[in-house]
């Protein structure tokens, strides 16, 4: 996530980069061509939005917009403040205390990363 962001800091991350398919087949149009959309599987219908960058798109029903922007604002303050931190010569494996972790996770292998950042209060996408 947020390619741009990790190159600008300097964050080791390796991709094997994107992959956009093209069309797979030239078929007569349906009435409904243009109201809705096959994505994988998922339909997406003409009133969604969408928001797209370097690292892939997310289809919105637009009655969840705002919902979605208020948790997109608390995840980008966060994830701010870690590379801030990492800026600041302050590693994202102390940010996130991954050695309690390693110890838990030894003491408790069904102790996982998720739980680790919930109890540490780390997590962003929650």
């Amino acid at each position: 996530r947020d390619t741009p962001e990790l190159r600008e800091i300097g964050f080791p991350v390796f991709s094997y980069g994107a992959w956009p398919y093209g069309p797979q087949r030239l078929n007569p149009r349906d009435e409904s061509a243009l109201s809705y959309a096959r994505f994988g599987d998922f339909e997406v219908q003409a009133s969604d939005v969408v928001f797209a960058d370097d690292d892939g798109c997310l289809f919105v029903r637009s009655e969840n917009v705002e919902e979605l922007l208020a948790t997109a604002r608390t995840i980008r303050g966060r994830e701010r403040q870690q590379a801030e931190a990492i800026k600041a010569g302050r590693a994202l494996r102390a940010q996130l205390d991954f050695a309690r972790y390693l110890e838990k996770r030894t003491a408790d292998p069904s102790h996982t990363f998720r739980d680790h950042l919930r109890n540490i209060d780390g997590a962003i996408e929650e």
